[in-house]
């Protein structure tokens, strides 16, 4: 994971730099916001959980999201990765479930990671262990367009970048084709919504 999000650090820094956060990088109405839910709410303030509400910064960091779920091992896989089929991105938490790269193989690696996605509105946390555990919050505007996905950060660490991927989307899962890594090297994760 920390290969992950170093590639993922590289590819957001070189698009549009690296800046520290500031108290106005938040999306959306903060009076809609339940505090009690770490992982993020998809109700709006009268529980209506057909309207979302994106995660709000917490402690210092640009959200409120932890890592959940088991730690997935990244594994190598032969041959060619799937192809990018696009689709439409359902609102909803997105829990990682797989993660297979294709191409060079990484340093044995295990992740946890959760994307929130509110409309255009999505934050994630990405939790890497490769000997030693790191964690990043990361929160920006998402713009899909036929089979990619443009992430453009509005609050992240410092030498974190913008993103673009190839996505495949059904109405309970996302699944995300990382580049970066090198060449003709793609990592694919596989979120499944909660």
């Amino acid at each position: 994971m920390r290969a992950a999000l170093a590639a993922l650090a590289a590819v957001l820094a070189s698009a549009c730099g690296a800046r520290t956060p500031l108290p106005e990088d938040t999306i959306g109405d903060a009076s809609a916001y339940d505090a009690s839910d770490a992982t993020g709410t998809h109700a709006d303030a009268s529980g209506d959980a057909s309207a979302c509400v994106p995660s709000r910064p917490d402690g210092g960091a640009c959200n409120d999201l932890v890592a959940v779920g088991p730690p997935i091992a990244v594994t190598c896989e032969r041959g060619q990765p799937p192809i990018p089929r696009g689709g439409a991105i359902a609102d909803g938490t997105y829990v990682l479930v797989s993660s297979r790269m294709y191409g060079t193989c990484p340093a044995a690696e295990s992740d946890r990671i959760v994307w929130d996605v509110c409309g255009s509105a999505w934050a994630t946390i990405q939790e890497a262990t490769i000997g030693l555990t790191t964690s990043r919050n990361i929160s920006g505007v998402a713009t899909a367009t036929g089979t990619t996905l443009a992430f453009q950060t509005t609050c992240a660490p410092p030498g974190t970048l913008s993103a673009t991927f190839d996505y495949d989307a059904t109405p309970t899962s996302l699944r995300l084709y990382v580049h970066g890594y090198g060449p003709g090297t793609v990592r694919v994760d596989d979120f499944t919504r909660q």
